[in-house]
Formats: structure tokens, C-alpha cells, sequence
């Protein structure tokens, strides 16, 4: 099945994420009948009945929700990601990231928080891909000082939002 786009989708209000997936088939031969070949295809790989099929969509690529996530995915935000260190000598540190943006729109900016600084580093490198060296100096910076920064930083807000760095 010729795949033109697929990404997962956050819905708020289910609390869940949903797997889309853009296909000309859809169009072609019909929601049955491509609904048909995916099951085909994940019963052949032996892998159907470890998938959430109920979190699973498949979408015409022309569809205004495909279409949506298409253009935040090429849609990038440049900014800072700041790191503040919080506890105590008494208290086991945990982090707060957020990301500043300083192209686009305002509006509200959430925080991720994480337990640990192998957490944060694993988060920082790992989901947001930044470079390794850049987040070992902003994480000696923050254990001396309590925060730091990375700057820039290029991010779509397709990431920005799978991160929850991003409002919805």
C-alpha cells in the first residue's frame, strides 16, 4: 500500500494518540477495500494482534486532517529551550524544560517536566535531536546555576506539539 503521509495525532479529548495514515488508495479503491490490505499486510508481518487497530485511521491524502499535520510537520519554530533544575539539598532534583519560541505567533508555553537529569538529557537528544555536546554544556550550566539555555533551536511544531512543548 503506497503510503503519501503518516504521523500520530493527539485527540485531547480521548487522551490518546491516533495513528494517521494518508494513502492515494483510499481514494482509488475505498476505505474497505485499503482497510483490507493494511489488516493483510500486518497478519502477514505477524504483528495484527499487538496493533491497536481502534487508533488506527486511514485518510485520503487530500483530507483536511492529513493536510493540517502535513503543513505543521513542514511548519518549524526557532527558539530557545530553557532548563531549570529544581530542589534542594534536602529534595531530589527534577528539571523543567520549556521552548521560547522567538519566530511566529505568541501563546501559551507549556513546561515538560522530568524526574531526572538522565531524563532530561535522554529527552533533549533522543525526542528533540538536539546535539550532544550542546545539551552536556546546558546540563553542567544548570547543575552550577539552576538553569540554561540552548539556543537556537529549529523544531516543527509537529515536534513541538509530539513533545508537549507546544499547546495543542
Amino acid at each position: 500500500m503506497p503510503v503519501s503521509f503518516f504521523d500520530w495525532y493527539y485527540v485531547p479529548q480521548l487522551d490518546e494518540w491516533q495513528l494517521v495514515i494518508a494513502t492515494p488508495w483510499y481514494d482509488r479503491k475505498g476505505p474497505r477495500d485499503t482497510w483490507s490490505a493494511l489488516v493483510d499486510a500486518l497478519q502477514k508481518a505477524d504483528v495484527y494482534k499487538q496493533v491497536p487497530t481502534r487508533r488506527v485511521f486511514l485518510k485520503s491524502p487530500d483530507d483536511p486532517l492529513v493536510k493540517a499535520l502535513e503543513q505543521e510537520a513542514r511548519q518549524e519554530k526557532q527558539g530557545f529551550v530553557h532548563l531549570l533544575r529544581e530542589g534542594s539539598a534536602t529534595r531530589a532534583h527534577e528539571y523543567s524544560v520549556i521552548f521560547a519560541p522567538i519566530t511566529g505567533g505568541g501563546g501559551p508555553v507549556p513546561a515538560k517536566h522530568l524526574a531526572t537529569e538522565k531524563d532530561l538529557a535522554s529527552f533533549l537528544t533522543d525526542r528533540l535531536g538536539l546535539r550532544k555536546s550542546a545539551v552536556e554544556d546546558a546540563l553542567i550550566e544548570a547543575r552550577r546555576k539552576g538553569t540554561s539555555s540552548i539556543f537556537p533551536v529549529h523544531l516543527s511544531v509537529r515536534e513541538l506539539k509530539k513533545a508537549g512543548l507546544l499547546a495543542a
